[in-house]
Parts: C-alpha cells; sequence; structure tokens
C-alpha cells in the first residue's frame, strides 16, 4: 500500500503564517521599500492578509472588497489609501519598537520621493 502524504504549504501560506509576527512584517515591509513600488504592493498584500484583511479594512476605515482591489495584482492604490494603510501597520510596528526604547519616545516619518515626468531630479516630500 502506497504511504500517503500529507500535502506541502506553499511558500506564500508560509510566509503569511510568518508574518502574523509584527517583528517579522516590520522587516518584511521596510525591505520592500528598498524594491520597487510593485514589491512594496504585494508585501503590503501579504502583510495585509497575515493580519486578517477584513481586519486590517476595518481599521484602516476602508471596506473590505476596497481592501482587496487596492492590493490585487491590478490594484492601483492611491496614495492616500496606501497612507491609511501604513498608519494601521506603524500602530503594529510600534508595539514592538517602544519595549526596546527603554521609555523613549519612537518617532515616525513617513516620505515620498517624487520625480516629474521629463524632469532629472527627485524632490522629498513628507507625506
Amino acid at each position: 500500500m502506497a504511504k500517503k502524504y500529507s500535502p506541502s504549504v506553499s511558500n506564500e501560506d508560509s510566509l503569511i503564517e510568518s508574518l502574523q509576527d509584527p517583528a517579522e512584517a516590520a522587516a518584511y515591509i521596510e525591505a520592500a521599500l528598498e524594491e520597487d513600488v510593485e514589491v512594496f504592493l504585494i508585501a503590503l498584500r501579504h502583510v495585509a492578509k497575515a493580519r486578517g484583511m477584513a481586519k486590517v479594512a476595518k481599521q484602516a476605515k476602508l471596506g473590505r472588497e476596497s481592501l482587496y482591489k487596492v492590493l490585487s495584482e491590478a490594484g492601483n492604490p492611491e496614495l492616500r489609501t496606501v497612507n491609511k494603510l501604513l498608519h494601521h501597520m506603524t500602530k503594529d510596528a510600534r508595539a514592538v519598537v517602544e519595549p526596546a526604547l527603554g521609555g523613549a519616545k519612537a518617532t515616525v516619518q513617513i516620505i515620498a520621493d517624487c520625480r516629474y515626468v521629463g524632469q532629472g531630479h527627485e524632490i522629498r516630500v513628507s507625506v
């Protein structure tokens, strides 16, 4: 009789499970920020799945369907929507970082590098 093996866990399922740890999620987002926008949006989708899409949508004050659409492979989110998601995820990151600061207060700065079409320089803008 042939031995039965349980199906293996997919790479994405394993990743989603590891991203339930806030420290892992923060490091994952930080690494994605060093890549291009598409990689960053994929990372946001993975972290949102790990946290629970319905929960993230509610906390970010977005409709669940809107969140799925924004973070889909075909999604093209507005900066305002991404900012709402980052604001929510910043709360999770603070829960990990602040206890290690020994009473010091953590500060968060969100910036965007913008480039006008046809221009050869970037400007840095606080978001």
